[in-house]
């Protein structure tokens, strides 16, 4: 695996990372989660991106810490399969409901099918399959979630 797959490791479906937290960072953190609770609460007309970015401010700001609690370097350049593996990370968020197939993902990235098994594989121990699904299934439990708040 490469050396860096720890740090986009972070970002996995399935990763649980703990660590003790300065109080000045869970204040950071405290006002986020509340930044975000409060955008919830207006009606705008781009809430739902308001609010998209404030969940990605977070998870990094998350990360931020957690890297600077390991001491580990977030500069290090990333190499092209992990390069590969966030574009089609996009990709697939943005396009799983109306293209499932892999041949659409890797006419995108201008690869063969094979390489980006390989790289979805090596970065994340899973198949482009394997994400897509899962990208699917939350989705759905997003949606079912909402519908049983609506009803």
């Amino acid at each position: 695996m490469p050396a860096s797959w720890n740090k986009l490791a972070f970002f996995s479906f399935d990763i649980i990372a703990h660590l003790r937290l300065h109080t000045d960072e869970a204040l950071l953190l405290k006002s986020k989660l509340d930044e975000i609770h409060d955008s919830t609460k207006q009606e705008k007309i781009f809430q739902h991106q308001i609010i998209q970015s404030l969940v990605f401010n977070l998870l990094f700001e998350t990360a931020e810490m957690y890297f600077k609690h390991l001491n580990l370097s977030g500069k290090k350049a990333v190499s092209r399969e992990e390069e590969l593996y966030i574009k089609f990370m996009k990709l697939a968020q943005q396009y799983s409901q109306a293209h499932k197939d892999l041949d659409f993902y890797s006419q995108k990235l201008c690869i063969s099918d094979r390489y980006l098994i390989q790289v979805c594989k090596d970065i994340s121990g899973k198949t482009p399959g394997t994400i897509l699904a899962e990208l699917l299934l939350h989705e759905a439990k997003l949606l079912l979630k909402k519908s049983a708040i609506i009803t």
